[in-house]
């Protein structure tokens, strides 16, 4: 928040607020799929599947300390999204304490992208 708050190049500022908002939207699915039925496999919204998204993630074309950083931020709870129909296809469903934790984790996601999406609006 801090780097985007001193980032006057627009490309940086336009970058950031689509990773942001990747981010949040990751974190929003993932919530979703903690609250699906246990037979019922998660899915990956198709505008966060890695087809759809995985080349904008590796680009260079804009670079820079902010820019990476978010790319870092949404790889992390992207890659969640993307394990989870897997982890539920084998079984390994959290626990009522890792559910709690992980939507305590995905609320704080969501709230601090929304202020930084306010921030850059």
């Amino acid at each position: 928040a801090s780097n985007i708050a001193d980032e006057a190049d627009p490309a940086i500022l336009d970058e950031s607020r689509f990773l942001i908002g990747l981010c949040r939207q990751s974190a929003k699915a993932i919530q979703e799929n903690l609250c699906n039925p246990a037979g019922e496999i998660p899915s990956v919204p198709k505008a966060l599947a890695k087809d759809s998204i995985w080349d904008r993630l590796l680009s260079r074309e804009v670079r820079g300390r902010t820019v990476g950083q978010a790319r870092a931020a949404v790889r992390l709870t992207i890659k969640s999204l993307w394990d989870y129909p897997e982890i539920h296809r084998r079984r390994l469903r959290p626990t009522q304490r890792e559910k709690e934790k992980t939507a305590l984790e995905t609320r704080r996601i969501v709230e601090v992208a929304d202020g930084m999406l306010r921030g850059l609006a």
